[in-house]
């Protein structure tokens, strides 16, 4: 077991810096040169356990693959006699951000967006690379002085990472219904138990952070573990305006979509969420043209099938013509030449009688309409038919109706006993006005 006073490797173990839930972290001097370097072990309780040595080796491994100034540099790795698994980082002299929330509370938006637009910055390099995190907490961000920057933004603690470019296959630390990470900033789908977890984990987690630093607390607390779980999964975390109310409605807005629930709503990339970071004003001002744009979108998309229908009308019609042409000519050549069509309901050529037995006429004959009429050609033939005899017939009565009134009108001759000759001559249209029995309506008879 490694501890305070022993020599691993070249340095001399001379103080214990901390202990996190698998290892405990010393400092460590160089005998000779004098260089202070932290040395990380494993915990002794885990000092034999396979799955817990897997993910230090793991940590390595990330760390030493990405080589980012934003991640803490791991120089060297190693194992004592005794088996004591170890790796060798740079020391870092500073405070984690945990504790810098602690003491001082929210953050200035400045200062808040500065620091996670530098863990935006060294987490999308460790996902250029294939290695998500899955453990992003304040603990794990190291906040040191460099260069006479402050606030300068170390990532520690890549024990759980993911390597996705060598590992396709989860590991027993990942198996599927258990969950990996910190309760206060695991993401929706590491809540459920998840196995196919992506990098957009760690840009939900970075929305905790930022919610924390803005607000000064985390987005959802509970009375245990399975209450926070289910809250990041059902409930959507409080605006941050509804804790800090001067809050730009901006950075608002960016916390917001970083703490979606479906990874697709979210920040793609660190990149994408680096820039909201850098400059909230044009991303929202961007946003807002987005959403002006999806009307005329859609407009455009309309008008583009408008066309291909168009299009497909156009091509499609001179294809059709030729084998639509033969059709008709084929369909014409098999009617006969014309089809005796009667424009009346009566039977052809009947006899019209009166209710007298006077007889006025007959029905039309059958007309021949050419077969190649149409439809509409044939009844407006009938339509024109029909009128003309309407026409005649109004045309043959009219003197005689004439006639009637002009007797109606004529003054009465009163003699003790009217002969026939005296009565006015009947109409074929108005009846005998001197018979009650005839009220002049035509009684049609078919002999």
């Amino acid at each position: 077991m490694i501890d305070v006073g022993q020599t691993v490797g070249n340095y001399n173990v001379t103080a214990k810096l901390g202990q996190g839930g698998m290892g405990v972290v010393f400092l460590a001097e160089h005998p000779i040169i004098g260089s202070k370097v932290a040395l990380k072990a494993i915990s002794p309780q885990f000092a034999h356990n396979n799955e817990v040595i897997s993910r230090f080796v793991n940590e390595a491994k990330s760390v030493n693959q990405i080589g980012h100034n934003h991640i803490v540099d791991i120089t060297d790795f190693g194992s004592t006699p005794a088996r004591d698994f170890y790796f060798i980082m740079e020391y870092l002299q500073g405070e984690t951000l945990a504790a810098l929330i602690r003491h001082e509370g929210a953050l200035p938006v400045h200062r808040a967006l500065n620091i996670a637009a530098q863990i935006a910055d060294a987490l999308q390099a460790s996902h250029e690379h294939g290695v998500i995190h899955r453990d992003l907490k304040p603990d794990n961000i190291y906040l040191i002085a460099r260069d006479g920057v402050d606030d300068f933004v170390k990532v520690l603690d890549f024990g759980i990472a993911k390597l996705i470019t060598h590992a396709p296959r989860e590991n027993n630390s990942t198996r599927a219904g258990s969950f990996i990470g910190t309760p206060f900033y695991m993401s929706p789908e590491q809540c459920e138990g998840k196995t196919d977890i992506d990098h957009r984990a760690d840009i939900y987690a970075l929305g905790v952070i930022l919610f924390e630093m803005l607000t000064g607390m985390v987005p959802f607390t509970g009375d245990g573990y399975g209450e926070i779980l289910v809250k990041h999964m059902m409930v959507q975390a409080p605006p941050a305006r509804s804790i800090v109310p001067d809050l730009p409605a901006e950075i608002d807005a960016i916390v917001f979509r970083a703490l979606s629930k479906n990874p697709g709503q979210r920040f793609q990339t660190m990149t994408e969420f680096r820039a909201a970071l850098l400059d909230p004003a044009r991303y929202a001002s961007r946003r807002q043209r987005g959403g002006r744009r999806r009307p005329f979108r859609a407009i455009a998309l309309g008008l583009i099938g408008v066309t291909a229908l168009v299009a497909a009308v156009a091509i499609g019609a001179p294809l059709l013509k030729g084998p639509i042409a033969a059709h008709l000519a084929a369909k014409a050549a098999r009617a006969p030449a014309a089809a005796p069509t009667n424009v009346n309901s009566d039977p052809a050529k009947a006899k019209v009688m009166r209710a007298n037995d006077g007889v006025l006429g007959a029905t039309s004959p059958p007309t021949q309409v050419p077969s190649s009429d149409t439809p509409s050609e044939r009844v407006r033939r009938q339509d024109d038919q029909k009128t003309t005899m309407t026409t005649a017939a109004t045309t043959a009565a009219r003197p005689a109706a004439t006639t009637a009134r002009a007797a109606r009108r004529a003054p009465r001759v009163h003699v003790d006993e009217p002969s026939l000759s005296a009565r006015p001559p009947a109409s074929p249209l108005t009846g005998d006005p001197y018979d009650p029995d005839d009220d002049g309506v035509l009684a049609p008879s078919i002999q």
